[in-house]
């Protein structure tokens, strides 16, 4: 090595290191830009679920529609009588006939519910029926998968007024006598299908561990003989509260906001739109029963 490269190296200093006061700085920088970036994709993720689950809910009543037209207009019944499902049903009775993907016949609990007697409509892909995945997953390992897979689909059925509840007055001769034809059994008698409620996003208790999970097979009107929802929407609040609907979808649903009114459930009405509605939105019965003459209205109201 010449003297020239000697002096060269001896004289060569490394670039200088950050300060702690620079390190700091930017350290700052970056927890801020996290702070502004972070609700944004937040709201872009919750706003792609909430697409996804919308769009589930408009096939949802494809398979509903398609159902009405194979039986010249029949509603689907929503929650059967244990007679109707039957493998060896009495004489004379509305007889429903329900299968797996199989084609083996399904009777009791879970062919009373809706899941499975739509299921042959939407080709018995349960996916779009469940937005969480796993909850499916774990399903299809139990043995009585045919009774957990109709208990919490993502989407709720308004059954008490389209097609009849036999758990909420249907099917009885006495409600009958004394409310007439409350609820609809055939698809063109709601006057109002951009208004009339079909299903909602609900939510219900996890058979395995009494945990609360997206999805349940029903979902309940504010009024009934009487008002049977709160008065007011808290998250925290187990799900009958509100009718098993569930409020969660889109901004605002954290707890204070939604006693505020905040946070939206999914709707799908029966002219075949859907739409976000908050819980004051919902809180009206004419959005439920094809009779209702107000918000408050009652069986046996005017």
């Amino acid at each position: 090595m010449n003297q020239v490269q000697l002096r060269l190296n001896l004289n060569f200093k490394p670039n200088r290191a950050f300060t702690l006061i620079e390190l700091l700085v930017a350290i700052g920088l970056i927890a801020l830009l996290v702070g502004i970036l972070a609700p944004a994709l937040g709201r872009a993720r919750a706003a792609a679920r909430n697409t996804m689950e919308v769009a589930a809910g408009q096939q949802l009543i494809v398979a509903y529609t398609l159902y009405a037209d194979d039986h010249k207009s029949a509603l689907l019944v929503g929650y059967a009588t244990d007679a109707m499902v039957s493998l060896n049903p009495p004489p004379g009775g509305q007889t429903l006939r329900v299968m797996d993907e199989a084609g083996e016949a399904i009777s009791g609990v879970p062919a009373r519910r809706y899941p499975w007697r739509l299921a042959p409509y939407f080709d018995y892909a349960f996916e779009g029926l469940y937005k969480d995945p796993s909850i499916l997953r774990r399903y299809r390992e139990r043995s009585d998968f045919q009774y957990v897979v109709s208990l919490s689909p993502s989407y709720g059925l308004n059954s008490m007024f389209l097609g009849g509840d036999a758990d909420r007055f249907g099917f009885n001769s006495a409600a009958l006598a004394a409310w007439g034809s409350f609820y609809a059994t055939r698809i063109d008698q709601p006057a109002r299908t951009d208004r009339q409620i079909v299903f909602a996003t609900a939510r219900g208790v996890d058979p395995d561990g009494g945990d609360l999970v997206p999805g349940y097979f029903r979902i309940d009107p504010p009024f009934r003989t009487a008002r049977s929802w709160s008065a007011t929407y808290d998250p925290a609040d187990l799900p009958g509260a509100t009718g098993h609907i569930d409020f969660r979808m889109g901004e605002g649903a954290g707890r204070a906001s939604a006693r505020r009114g905040g946070g939206k459930a999914g709707v799908v009405h029966l002219d075949g739109h859907a739409s976000m509605q908050g819980f004051d939105s919902l809180d009206d019965m004419t959005m439920w029963a094809p009779r209702a003459t107000g918000r408050a209205w009652v069986l046996g109201g005017p």
